[in-house]
Protein backbone atom coordinates (compact mmCIF):
# COMPACT_ATOMS: atom_id res chain seq x y z
CA UNK A 1 0.00 0.00 0.00
CA UNK A 2 1.24 3.28 -0.85
CA UNK A 3 0.57 5.31 2.43
CA UNK A 4 1.73 4.76 5.64
CA UNK A 5 0.27 5.69 9.16
CA UNK A 6 -0.76 5.12 12.80
CA UNK A 7 -2.46 2.58 13.70
CA UNK A 8 -2.05 3.28 17.68
CA UNK A 9 -5.89 2.29 18.89
CA UNK A 10 -6.72 -0.25 16.26
CA UNK A 11 -6.83 -3.73 15.33
CA UNK A 12 -5.79 -5.60 12.05
CA UNK A 13 -9.03 -7.28 10.25
CA UNK A 14 -7.68 -7.80 6.51
CA UNK A 15 -4.88 -6.31 4.85
CA UNK A 16 -6.82 -3.28 4.42
CA UNK A 17 -9.04 -3.07 7.05
CA UNK A 18 -7.95 -2.08 10.89
CA UNK A 19 -11.37 -1.08 13.88
CA UNK A 20 -10.72 -0.08 17.12
CA UNK A 21 -12.51 -2.34 19.83
CA UNK A 22 -13.05 0.45 22.10
CA UNK A 23 -15.95 2.31 19.90
CA UNK A 24 -16.25 0.30 16.92
CA UNK A 25 -14.76 2.92 14.58
CA UNK A 26 -12.82 1.66 11.30
CA UNK A 27 -10.52 2.58 9.10
CA UNK A 28 -9.58 1.34 5.67
CA UNK A 29 -6.61 1.66 3.18
CA UNK A 30 -7.89 1.32 -0.33
CA UNK A 31 -5.83 1.03 -3.72
CA UNK A 32 -7.32 2.07 -6.89
CA UNK A 33 -5.84 0.77 -10.62
CA UNK A 34 -8.15 2.70 -12.36
CA UNK A 35 -8.58 6.33 -13.31
CA UNK A 36 -10.02 8.42 -10.40
CA UNK A 37 -13.81 9.29 -11.15
CA UNK A 38 -13.49 13.11 -9.26
CA UNK A 39 -15.52 15.56 -10.69
CA UNK A 40 -13.02 18.42 -11.21
CA UNK A 41 -9.26 17.98 -10.68
CA UNK A 42 -7.67 19.07 -7.46
CA UNK A 43 -6.31 22.68 -9.28
CA UNK A 44 -9.99 23.60 -9.36
CA UNK A 45 -11.20 23.62 -5.85
CA UNK A 46 -14.22 25.93 -6.41
CA UNK A 47 -15.82 23.46 -9.09
CA UNK A 48 -14.40 20.14 -7.35
CA UNK A 49 -16.70 21.35 -3.91
CA UNK A 50 -19.36 22.49 -5.41
CA UNK A 51 -20.00 19.17 -7.53
CA UNK A 52 -18.89 16.67 -4.71
CA UNK A 53 -21.54 18.84 -2.74
CA UNK A 54 -24.48 18.38 -5.31
CA UNK A 55 -23.35 14.63 -5.82
CA UNK A 56 -23.01 13.91 -1.63
CA UNK A 57 -26.47 15.57 -1.07
CA UNK A 58 -28.62 12.95 -2.79
CA UNK A 59 -27.16 10.71 -0.23
CA UNK A 60 -25.91 12.89 2.89
CA UNK A 61 -23.98 16.00 3.10
CA UNK A 62 -20.83 17.22 2.41
CA UNK A 63 -19.25 18.53 5.74
CA UNK A 64 -16.13 20.01 4.35
CA UNK A 65 -13.33 20.00 1.53
CA UNK A 66 -9.66 20.47 0.70
CA UNK A 67 -7.39 20.56 -1.15
CA UNK A 68 -4.56 19.43 1.06
CA UNK A 69 -0.52 17.64 1.07
CA UNK A 70 -0.24 14.22 2.51
CA UNK A 71 3.28 12.86 3.26
CA UNK A 72 4.08 15.48 0.69
CA UNK A 73 1.69 14.51 -2.02
CA UNK A 74 -1.24 16.75 -2.95
CA UNK A 75 -4.54 15.18 -1.63
CA UNK A 76 -8.46 15.60 -1.31
CA UNK A 77 -9.55 15.65 2.29
CA UNK A 78 -13.74 15.56 3.06
CA UNK A 79 -15.60 14.82 5.49
CA UNK A 80 -19.18 13.51 4.57
CA UNK A 81 -22.05 12.42 7.50
CA UNK A 82 -24.99 9.89 5.86
CA UNK A 83 -27.98 8.53 7.11
CA UNK A 84 -27.86 4.60 8.42
CA UNK A 85 -29.19 2.70 6.34
CA UNK A 86 -32.15 0.54 7.92
CA UNK A 87 -32.01 2.03 11.27
CA UNK A 88 -34.40 4.60 12.79
CA UNK A 89 -32.16 7.02 14.08
CA UNK A 90 -28.42 8.18 13.86
CA UNK A 91 -25.77 9.15 11.11
CA UNK A 92 -22.24 7.57 10.23
CA UNK A 93 -19.47 10.42 9.37
CA UNK A 94 -16.38 9.57 7.37
CA UNK A 95 -13.19 11.31 6.93
CA UNK A 96 -10.87 10.67 3.84
CA UNK A 97 -7.97 11.14 2.25
CA UNK A 98 -7.64 10.72 -1.53
CA UNK A 99 -4.81 10.93 -4.00
CA UNK A 100 -5.38 10.98 -7.12
CA UNK A 101 -2.90 10.23 -9.85
CA UNK A 102 -3.29 10.07 -13.61
CA UNK A 103 -4.15 6.24 -13.58
CA UNK A 104 -4.84 5.25 -10.00
CA UNK A 105 -5.04 6.34 -6.95
CA UNK A 106 -5.17 5.88 -3.19
CA UNK A 107 -7.70 6.42 -0.50
CA UNK A 108 -7.20 6.52 3.32
CA UNK A 109 -10.30 6.94 5.37
CA UNK A 110 -12.19 6.41 8.92
CA UNK A 111 -15.36 5.99 9.39
CA UNK A 112 -17.35 6.81 13.17
CA UNK A 113 -20.79 5.76 13.17
CA UNK A 114 -23.45 6.78 15.92
CA UNK A 115 -24.67 4.02 18.08
CA UNK A 116 -26.91 4.32 21.22
CA UNK A 117 -26.09 7.80 21.25
CA UNK A 118 -27.34 10.48 18.83
CA UNK A 119 -28.10 14.14 18.33
CA UNK A 120 -27.11 15.18 22.16
CA UNK A 121 -24.65 17.91 19.88
CA UNK A 122 -27.30 19.45 17.75
CA UNK A 123 -29.66 19.50 21.21
CA UNK A 124 -27.12 21.16 23.31
CA UNK A 125 -26.19 23.34 20.76
CA UNK A 126 -29.13 24.79 19.16
CA UNK A 127 -30.22 25.89 22.58
CA UNK A 128 -27.64 28.04 22.84
CA UNK A 129 -27.50 29.36 19.13
CA UNK A 130 -31.24 29.80 18.23
CA UNK A 131 -32.73 26.92 15.22
CA UNK A 132 -33.28 30.36 13.51
CA UNK A 133 -29.26 30.38 13.19
CA UNK A 134 -29.01 26.75 12.97
CA UNK A 135 -29.24 25.39 9.47
CA UNK A 136 -27.65 27.59 6.80
CA UNK A 137 -27.03 27.48 2.52
CA UNK A 138 -24.30 24.90 1.83
CA UNK A 139 -21.40 27.09 1.28
CA UNK A 140 -20.12 25.03 -1.64
CA UNK A 141 -23.41 24.92 -3.28
CA UNK A 142 -26.21 27.61 -2.50
CA UNK A 143 -28.55 26.37 -4.64
CA UNK A 144 -28.55 22.67 -3.41
CA UNK A 145 -31.05 21.20 -1.16
CA UNK A 146 -29.42 17.67 0.50
CA UNK A 147 -30.85 15.01 1.98
CA UNK A 148 -29.33 16.03 5.61
CA UNK A 149 -29.07 19.41 5.98
CA UNK A 150 -25.82 21.61 6.42
CA UNK A 151 -25.68 23.28 9.67
CA UNK A 152 -23.40 24.84 12.18
CA UNK A 153 -23.52 22.26 14.69
CA UNK A 154 -20.86 20.42 12.37
CA UNK A 155 -18.20 23.31 13.03
CA UNK A 156 -14.87 21.87 14.34
CA UNK A 157 -15.04 25.32 17.58
CA UNK A 158 -17.45 22.71 19.06
CA UNK A 159 -15.70 18.98 18.88
CA UNK A 160 -13.40 20.08 22.41
CA UNK A 161 -17.24 20.33 23.77
CA UNK A 162 -18.39 16.79 22.34
CA UNK A 163 -15.06 15.46 22.17
CA UNK A 164 -16.42 11.74 21.73
CA UNK A 165 -18.71 12.85 18.81
CA UNK A 166 -18.20 10.36 15.90
CA UNK A 167 -17.48 13.82 13.85
CA UNK A 168 -15.00 15.36 16.72
CA UNK A 169 -13.23 11.85 16.83
CA UNK A 170 -12.88 11.56 12.79
CA UNK A 171 -11.62 15.30 12.82
CA UNK A 172 -8.78 13.96 15.60
CA UNK A 173 -7.84 11.03 13.49
CA UNK A 174 -7.54 13.03 10.06
CA UNK A 175 -5.53 15.97 12.17
CA UNK A 176 -3.44 13.49 13.44
CA UNK A 177 -3.29 11.45 10.21
CA UNK A 178 -1.93 14.49 7.91
CA UNK A 179 0.87 15.58 10.44
CA UNK A 180 1.83 11.95 10.33
CA UNK A 181 1.45 9.75 7.55
CA UNK A 182 4.14 9.34 4.93
CA UNK A 183 3.24 8.27 1.58
CA UNK A 184 5.92 6.17 -0.69
CA UNK A 185 8.22 7.92 -3.16
CA UNK A 186 7.40 5.39 -5.77
CA UNK A 187 3.82 6.10 -5.68
CA UNK A 188 4.46 10.10 -4.73
CA UNK A 189 6.55 10.21 -7.57
CA UNK A 190 3.61 8.78 -10.59
CA UNK A 191 1.90 11.54 -12.88
CA UNK A 192 -0.80 13.69 -11.59
CA UNK A 193 -4.45 13.62 -12.34
CA UNK A 194 -5.79 15.40 -14.47
CA UNK A 195 -9.84 15.12 -15.31
CA UNK A 196 -10.65 13.52 -18.59
CA UNK A 197 -12.68 15.04 -20.91
CA UNK A 198 -14.84 11.99 -20.86
CA UNK A 199 -15.10 11.63 -17.23
CA UNK A 200 -19.04 10.51 -16.27
CA UNK A 201 -18.08 12.13 -12.34
CA UNK A 202 -17.76 11.12 -9.13
CA UNK A 203 -21.29 8.91 -7.74
CA UNK A 204 -21.80 7.52 -4.34
CA UNK A 205 -24.29 4.74 -3.21
CA UNK A 206 -24.72 2.97 0.49
CA UNK A 207 -24.82 -0.14 1.72
CA UNK A 208 -23.82 -1.67 5.10
CA UNK A 209 -21.27 -3.58 6.11
CA UNK A 210 -20.82 -5.86 9.23
CA UNK A 211 -17.28 -4.97 11.04
CA UNK A 212 -15.36 -7.24 13.25
CA UNK A 213 -17.11 -5.81 16.21
CA UNK A 214 -20.98 -6.42 15.05
CA UNK A 215 -21.90 -3.37 14.85
CA UNK A 216 -24.01 -2.67 11.42
CA UNK A 217 -21.99 0.52 9.84
CA UNK A 218 -22.60 2.64 6.43
CA UNK A 219 -20.35 1.68 3.79
CA UNK A 220 -20.67 3.44 0.28
CA UNK A 221 -18.99 2.61 -2.97
CA UNK A 222 -17.77 4.97 -5.93
CA UNK A 223 -17.82 4.20 -9.04
CA UNK A 224 -16.12 1.30 -10.61
CA UNK A 225 -12.85 3.66 -11.46
CA UNK A 226 -13.65 5.44 -7.98
CA UNK A 227 -10.73 7.00 -5.82
CA UNK A 228 -12.64 8.99 -3.37
CA UNK A 229 -12.89 7.88 -0.05
CA UNK A 230 -16.72 8.99 0.66
CA UNK A 231 -19.37 6.79 2.31
CA UNK A 232 -17.23 4.08 1.97
CA UNK A 233 -15.73 1.88 4.94
CA UNK A 234 -15.29 1.76 8.19
CA UNK A 235 -13.86 4.69 9.78
CA UNK A 236 -11.98 6.04 13.16
CA UNK A 237 -9.16 6.33 15.64
CA UNK A 238 -9.17 9.13 18.88
CA UNK A 239 -5.90 10.64 18.83
CA UNK A 240 -6.33 11.04 22.77
CA UNK A 241 -3.68 13.51 23.91
CA UNK A 242 -3.70 15.58 20.94
CA UNK A 243 -3.61 19.13 20.62
CA UNK A 244 -7.17 20.84 20.19
CA UNK A 245 -8.70 19.84 16.19
CA UNK A 246 -8.17 23.02 15.21
CA UNK A 247 -4.41 22.27 15.13
CA UNK A 248 -2.32 20.08 12.50
CA UNK A 249 -4.12 20.49 9.67
CA UNK A 250 -3.23 24.07 8.77
CA UNK A 251 -4.54 23.33 5.15
CA UNK A 252 -7.95 21.35 6.57
CA UNK A 253 -9.11 24.80 7.75
CA UNK A 254 -12.67 25.24 6.46
CA UNK A 255 -13.59 29.00 4.91
CA UNK A 256 -14.91 31.00 7.14
CA UNK A 257 -18.16 31.79 5.88
CA UNK A 258 -19.07 28.09 6.10
CA UNK A 259 -19.77 28.23 9.74
CA UNK A 260 -21.61 30.66 11.39
CA UNK A 261 -21.87 29.36 15.12
CA UNK A 262 -24.02 27.26 15.97
CA UNK A 263 -24.90 23.52 17.08
CA UNK A 264 -25.40 19.71 17.23
CA UNK A 265 -26.70 16.10 17.42
CA UNK A 266 -28.14 14.12 20.12
CA UNK A 267 -28.26 9.72 20.62
CA UNK A 268 -30.54 7.07 20.06
CA UNK A 269 -30.81 4.41 22.51
CA UNK A 270 -33.36 1.05 22.41
CA UNK A 271 -34.77 1.29 25.52
CA UNK A 272 -38.76 1.34 26.08
CA UNK A 273 -38.12 3.79 28.67
CA UNK A 274 -42.44 5.51 27.99
CA UNK A 275 -43.73 1.89 28.25
CA UNK A 276 -41.66 1.02 31.54
CA UNK A 277 -42.96 4.47 33.07
CA UNK A 278 -46.65 3.70 32.20
CA UNK A 279 -45.90 -0.30 32.67
CA UNK A 280 -46.60 0.04 36.71
CA UNK A 281 -49.88 1.94 36.36
CA UNK A 282 -53.14 -0.02 36.61
CA UNK A 283 -53.33 -0.23 32.96
CA UNK A 284 -57.36 0.09 32.76
CA UNK A 285 -57.92 3.22 34.98
CA UNK A 286 -62.14 4.63 34.81
CA UNK A 287 -61.33 8.62 33.98
CA UNK A 288 -64.49 8.79 35.92
CA UNK A 289 -62.65 7.29 39.10
CA UNK A 290 -59.18 9.48 38.70
CA UNK A 291 -59.36 11.54 41.42
CA UNK A 292 -61.25 14.47 39.41
CA UNK A 293 -60.68 17.89 41.12
CA UNK A 294 -62.85 18.31 43.77
CA UNK A 295 -63.35 21.52 46.25
CA UNK A 296 -61.87 21.43 49.42
CA UNK A 297 -62.07 23.88 52.65
CA UNK A 298 -59.50 26.46 52.66
CA UNK A 299 -59.14 25.69 56.98
CA UNK A 300 -56.15 22.87 56.27
CA UNK A 301 -55.19 21.06 53.13
CA UNK A 302 -56.24 17.76 53.10
CA UNK A 303 -53.53 15.34 53.64
CA UNK A 304 -54.35 13.91 49.98
CA UNK A 305 -53.52 17.49 48.95
CA UNK A 306 -50.26 17.60 50.60
CA UNK A 307 -48.97 13.90 49.83
CA UNK A 308 -49.33 11.56 46.69
CA UNK A 309 -52.48 9.83 46.58
CA UNK A 310 -52.65 6.17 47.96
CA UNK A 311 -49.90 6.93 50.26
CA UNK A 312 -49.99 7.83 53.54
CA UNK A 313 -48.75 10.56 54.61
CA UNK A 314 -44.91 10.51 55.29
CA UNK A 315 -43.10 11.39 58.81
CA UNK A 316 -42.42 15.01 59.09
CA UNK A 317 -39.63 16.09 57.27
CA UNK A 318 -40.11 13.53 55.10
CA UNK A 319 -40.46 13.88 51.66
CA UNK A 320 -42.63 11.16 49.29
CA UNK A 321 -40.83 11.08 46.32
CA UNK A 322 -38.90 7.78 45.51
CA UNK A 323 -35.32 7.71 45.99
CA UNK A 324 -32.82 7.66 43.02
CA UNK A 325 -31.36 4.20 42.68
CA UNK A 326 -27.82 6.36 43.39
CA UNK A 327 -27.48 9.61 45.04
CA UNK A 328 -28.27 12.52 42.84
CA UNK A 329 -24.74 13.87 43.03
CA UNK A 330 -23.80 10.49 41.80
CA UNK A 331 -26.52 10.25 39.09
CA UNK A 332 -25.52 14.13 37.45
CA UNK A 333 -22.96 16.81 37.85
CA UNK A 334 -25.24 19.23 40.48
CA UNK A 335 -26.22 22.50 39.71
CA UNK A 336 -26.00 25.76 42.58
CA UNK A 337 -28.84 24.62 45.12
CA UNK A 338 -30.98 27.35 46.80
CA UNK A 339 -28.90 29.31 49.88
CA UNK A 340 -29.21 27.40 52.98
CA UNK A 341 -31.06 29.04 56.31
CA UNK A 342 -29.19 28.79 59.34
CA UNK A 343 -31.30 25.44 59.55
CA UNK A 344 -29.67 23.93 56.61
CA UNK A 345 -33.09 23.68 54.54
CA UNK A 346 -32.84 25.45 51.25
CA UNK A 347 -34.11 29.46 51.65
CA UNK A 348 -37.94 29.65 50.70
CA UNK A 349 -39.11 32.08 48.06
CA UNK A 350 -39.38 35.55 49.72
CA UNK A 351 -41.22 38.05 46.96
CA UNK A 352 -40.58 41.42 46.42
CA UNK A 353 -41.44 43.47 49.50
CA UNK A 354 -43.31 45.86 46.64
CA UNK A 355 -45.49 42.76 45.75
CA UNK A 356 -49.02 42.67 46.16
CA UNK A 357 -50.01 40.51 48.90
CA UNK A 358 -52.62 38.11 47.89
CA UNK A 359 -55.83 37.96 49.99
CA UNK A 360 -55.88 35.36 52.20
CA UNK A 361 -58.71 32.97 52.01
CA UNK A 362 -61.18 33.59 54.40
CA UNK A 363 -62.90 30.19 56.70
CA UNK A 364 -65.67 28.70 54.43
CA UNK A 365 -63.77 29.76 51.73
CA UNK A 366 -64.24 27.19 48.43
CA UNK A 367 -60.84 26.14 46.44
CA UNK A 368 -61.39 24.38 43.71
CA UNK A 369 -58.28 21.65 42.95
CA UNK A 370 -56.94 22.51 39.11
CA UNK A 371 -54.03 20.97 37.26
CA UNK A 372 -51.49 23.40 35.93
CA UNK A 373 -50.48 23.42 32.56
CA UNK A 374 -47.00 24.50 31.21
CA UNK A 375 -46.49 28.68 31.89
CA UNK A 376 -46.17 30.33 28.63
CA UNK A 377 -45.45 34.06 28.29
CA UNK A 378 -46.56 34.78 31.89
CA UNK A 379 -49.74 33.02 31.45
CA UNK A 380 -50.71 29.65 33.53
CA UNK A 381 -53.22 27.73 32.08
CA UNK A 382 -55.48 25.69 34.82
CA UNK A 383 -57.18 22.37 34.14
CA UNK A 384 -60.57 21.46 36.11
CA UNK A 385 -61.02 18.62 33.85
CA UNK A 386 -59.96 17.72 30.44
CA UNK A 387 -62.19 19.91 28.37
CA UNK A 388 -62.36 22.81 30.79
CA UNK A 389 -59.26 25.14 31.14
CA UNK A 390 -59.03 28.68 31.76
CA UNK A 391 -56.00 31.30 31.81
CA UNK A 392 -54.13 33.32 33.99
CA UNK A 393 -51.67 36.18 34.20
CA UNK A 394 -49.60 35.32 37.23
CA UNK A 395 -48.53 38.23 38.99
CA UNK A 396 -45.56 36.48 40.77
CA UNK A 397 -44.02 34.27 37.96
CA UNK A 398 -41.11 33.74 39.45
CA UNK A 399 -43.23 32.23 42.89
CA UNK A 400 -44.72 30.13 40.56
CA UNK A 401 -42.45 28.97 38.33
CA UNK A 402 -40.06 28.02 41.41
CA UNK A 403 -42.80 25.76 42.76
CA UNK A 404 -44.11 23.61 39.54
CA UNK A 405 -42.40 20.71 38.09
CA UNK A 406 -40.20 20.80 41.09
CA UNK A 407 -41.45 18.17 42.91
CA UNK A 408 -42.21 20.20 46.43
CA UNK A 409 -46.24 20.54 45.44
CA UNK A 410 -49.06 18.36 46.60
CA UNK A 411 -49.96 16.00 43.69
CA UNK A 412 -52.85 14.10 41.76
CA UNK A 413 -52.34 10.78 40.79
CA UNK A 414 -52.94 10.20 36.81
CA UNK A 415 -52.08 6.73 36.97
CA UNK A 416 -50.67 4.48 40.03
CA UNK A 417 -47.18 5.74 39.29
CA UNK A 418 -47.76 9.01 37.14
CA UNK A 419 -48.83 12.39 38.73
CA UNK A 420 -49.12 15.80 38.19
CA UNK A 421 -48.71 18.89 40.48
CA UNK A 422 -52.06 20.55 41.50
CA UNK A 423 -53.06 23.76 43.08
CA UNK A 424 -56.26 25.31 44.88
CA UNK A 425 -57.98 28.00 42.82
CA UNK A 426 -59.98 30.62 44.22
CA UNK A 427 -61.78 32.21 41.27
CA UNK A 428 -63.98 34.33 43.39
CA UNK A 429 -60.15 36.32 44.56
CA UNK A 430 -58.39 35.34 41.87
CA UNK A 431 -55.66 33.62 43.81
CA UNK A 432 -53.94 30.29 44.10
CA UNK A 433 -52.91 28.46 47.02
CA UNK A 434 -49.42 26.25 46.53
CA UNK A 435 -49.59 23.58 49.00
CA UNK A 436 -46.63 21.70 49.86
CA UNK A 437 -45.90 17.69 49.62
CA UNK A 438 -43.81 17.62 52.48
CA UNK A 439 -44.87 17.89 56.10
CA UNK A 440 -43.14 20.61 58.47
CA UNK A 441 -41.29 19.40 61.41
CA UNK A 442 -44.57 20.38 63.38
CA UNK A 443 -46.60 17.55 61.03
CA UNK A 444 -48.27 20.32 59.88
CA UNK A 445 -47.89 21.46 55.36
CA UNK A 446 -46.75 24.42 54.35
CA UNK A 447 -49.00 26.55 51.74
CA UNK A 448 -48.40 29.99 49.90
CA UNK A 449 -50.66 32.14 48.30
CA UNK A 450 -50.46 33.96 45.29
CA UNK A 451 -52.39 36.49 43.34
CA UNK A 452 -53.70 35.78 39.49
CA UNK A 453 -55.15 37.68 36.90
CA UNK A 454 -58.39 36.26 34.58
CA UNK A 455 -57.69 36.73 31.10
CA UNK A 456 -59.66 35.37 27.80
CA UNK A 457 -58.06 32.31 25.61
CA UNK A 458 -58.09 35.28 23.29
CA UNK A 459 -55.38 37.41 25.35
CA UNK A 460 -53.78 34.56 26.40
CA UNK A 461 -52.90 33.52 22.60
CA UNK A 462 -51.64 36.63 22.30
CA UNK A 463 -48.97 36.31 25.08
CA UNK A 464 -47.74 33.69 22.96
CA UNK A 465 -44.15 34.85 21.17
CA UNK A 466 -41.91 32.18 20.01
CA UNK A 467 -39.50 33.91 22.64
CA UNK A 468 -41.57 32.90 25.35
CA UNK A 469 -42.55 29.26 23.96
CA UNK A 470 -38.63 28.55 23.65
CA UNK A 471 -38.34 30.51 27.00
CA UNK A 472 -41.00 27.98 28.64
CA UNK A 473 -39.46 25.01 27.12
CA UNK A 474 -36.05 26.19 28.43
CA UNK A 475 -37.79 26.04 32.08
CA UNK A 476 -39.04 22.56 31.23
CA UNK A 477 -35.50 20.98 30.31
CA UNK A 478 -34.61 22.61 33.75
CA UNK A 479 -37.55 20.83 35.59
CA UNK A 480 -36.22 18.19 33.59
CA UNK A 481 -32.88 18.33 34.87
CA UNK A 482 -34.40 19.15 38.44
CA UNK A 483 -36.68 15.49 38.20
CA UNK A 484 -33.13 13.61 37.52
CA UNK A 485 -31.79 14.93 40.81
CA UNK A 486 -34.69 13.36 42.91
CA UNK A 487 -34.80 10.22 40.61
CA UNK A 488 -38.03 11.13 38.42
CA UNK A 489 -38.93 11.56 34.90
CA UNK A 490 -40.82 14.26 33.05
CA UNK A 491 -43.48 13.72 30.62
CA UNK A 492 -45.01 16.47 28.48
CA UNK A 493 -48.26 15.12 27.37
CA UNK A 494 -51.85 16.53 26.73
CA UNK A 495 -53.35 18.23 29.52
CA UNK A 496 -56.27 17.55 31.63
CA UNK A 497 -56.87 15.29 34.47
CA UNK A 498 -57.15 11.61 32.53
CA UNK A 499 -53.87 9.81 31.14
CA UNK A 500 -53.93 9.43 27.51
CA UNK A 501 -51.43 7.68 25.92
CA UNK A 502 -50.18 9.55 23.03
CA UNK A 503 -48.79 12.10 21.89
CA UNK A 504 -45.41 12.68 24.55
CA UNK A 505 -42.43 13.42 25.14
CA UNK A 506 -40.70 11.43 27.85
CA UNK A 507 -37.51 13.01 29.61
CA UNK A 508 -35.47 10.43 32.11
CA UNK A 509 -31.72 9.76 32.59
CA UNK A 510 -31.02 6.12 33.60
CA UNK A 511 -27.98 4.06 34.36
CA UNK A 512 -27.35 1.88 31.29
CA UNK A 513 -23.74 -0.29 31.62
CA UNK A 514 -22.02 2.19 34.08
CA UNK A 515 -23.19 5.39 31.92
CA UNK A 516 -25.35 7.79 32.82
CA UNK A 517 -27.62 8.82 30.03
CA UNK A 518 -30.15 11.51 29.44
CA UNK A 519 -33.11 9.96 27.15
CA UNK A 520 -35.41 11.74 25.15
CA UNK A 521 -38.42 9.53 23.90
CA UNK A 522 -41.29 10.80 21.74
CA UNK A 523 -44.26 9.29 19.65
CA UNK A 524 -45.77 9.28 17.19
CA UNK A 525 -42.93 9.53 15.05
CA UNK A 526 -41.89 13.52 14.89
CA UNK A 527 -41.57 13.56 11.20
CA UNK A 528 -39.61 16.87 9.51
CA UNK A 529 -39.25 17.78 13.28
CA UNK A 530 -35.39 20.22 13.57
CA UNK A 531 -32.97 17.66 14.83
CA UNK A 532 -35.40 14.73 14.99
CA UNK A 533 -35.53 14.72 11.04
CA UNK A 534 -31.75 14.47 10.86
CA UNK A 535 -31.78 11.45 13.06
CA UNK A 536 -34.36 9.81 10.63
CA UNK A 537 -33.46 7.20 8.16
CA UNK A 538 -37.00 6.50 7.02
CA UNK A 539 -37.54 3.19 8.60
CA UNK A 540 -41.36 2.80 9.79
CA UNK A 541 -41.14 3.20 13.29
CA UNK A 542 -44.02 4.52 15.94
CA UNK A 543 -41.45 6.75 17.85
CA UNK A 544 -37.93 7.74 18.53
CA UNK A 545 -35.83 8.29 20.87
CA UNK A 546 -32.62 10.05 21.28
CA UNK A 547 -30.04 9.94 24.27
CA UNK A 548 -26.51 11.18 25.22
CA UNK A 549 -24.45 11.42 28.57
CA UNK A 550 -26.48 12.80 31.03
CA UNK A 551 -24.44 16.53 31.62
CA UNK A 552 -26.02 19.24 32.95
CA UNK A 553 -26.24 20.93 30.00
CA UNK A 554 -27.77 17.38 28.06
CA UNK A 555 -30.56 17.31 30.34
CA UNK A 556 -31.55 20.58 29.93
CA UNK A 557 -31.44 20.60 26.04
CA UNK A 558 -34.46 17.86 26.60
CA UNK A 559 -36.48 20.84 26.53
CA UNK A 560 -35.77 22.38 23.53
CA UNK A 561 -36.17 18.82 21.58
CA UNK A 562 -39.65 18.66 23.46
CA UNK A 563 -40.51 21.40 21.95
CA UNK A 564 -39.29 20.59 18.27
CA UNK A 565 -41.36 17.23 19.01
CA UNK A 566 -44.62 19.23 19.91
CA UNK A 567 -44.23 21.24 16.77
CA UNK A 568 -45.39 18.27 15.25
CA UNK A 569 -48.23 17.19 17.14
CA UNK A 570 -52.47 18.91 16.73
CA UNK A 571 -52.34 20.16 19.57
CA UNK A 572 -52.05 23.96 21.19
CA UNK A 573 -49.01 24.95 23.53
CA UNK A 574 -52.02 25.79 26.33
CA UNK A 575 -53.56 22.32 25.63
CA UNK A 576 -49.88 20.71 27.40
CA UNK A 577 -49.17 19.33 30.91
CA UNK A 578 -46.25 17.76 33.05
CA UNK A 579 -46.64 14.57 34.51
CA UNK A 580 -43.44 12.72 37.14
CA UNK A 581 -42.73 9.27 38.38
CA UNK A 582 -39.64 7.52 39.40
CA UNK A 583 -37.43 6.91 37.07
CA UNK A 584 -36.21 3.83 38.31
CA UNK A 585 -36.70 0.37 36.73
Amino acid sequence: MPIAFDTTGFQQHDQSNWFNPANGDQVSLTYFDQVPDLPAPLEDPERLRHDLAVITGEVGCLIEAHVVHLGGVPALFQIVKLPIPNQPTGQAFIASFTLPKATCSAVLKVQAVESGMTGVREAVLVSQIGFDKWVVAHPYAPEMQGRLPFHVGDDPRFDPQFADHPLSRVRAWAHHIARTAQVDPRFASLPGFQQPASAVGYTLSDSVQTPPSGQPVVSGHASPAAGLAQAALPVHATDAGQASPAAGLAQVAPPAQAFPAQHAPMAQAVLPTHAEATAQASPAIDPAQAAPPMASSAHAPSPAQATDAGQAPPAAGTPQAAASPVSAQAALPSAPPPAPTDSGQPAPHTPPTDAPQPPVPAVGTTLTTVVPGIPIGGILPLWLGDDDVSYWRMTQPDLVLGRLAQGVLARFPILESRFRDIVALDADTATIMLTGRYRNDDGGVAAEMTSLVRVTAEEAYAALTTDAIKEAFDWVGRASYAAAERGEYVCVEPGGVTYREKPYVLMIVREINGQWLSLVETAPLPKDAPIWRDQQTGADTDGQMLSGPASHDAVVAGGVLALYAITTWDLHWFQLALSFGPSRK
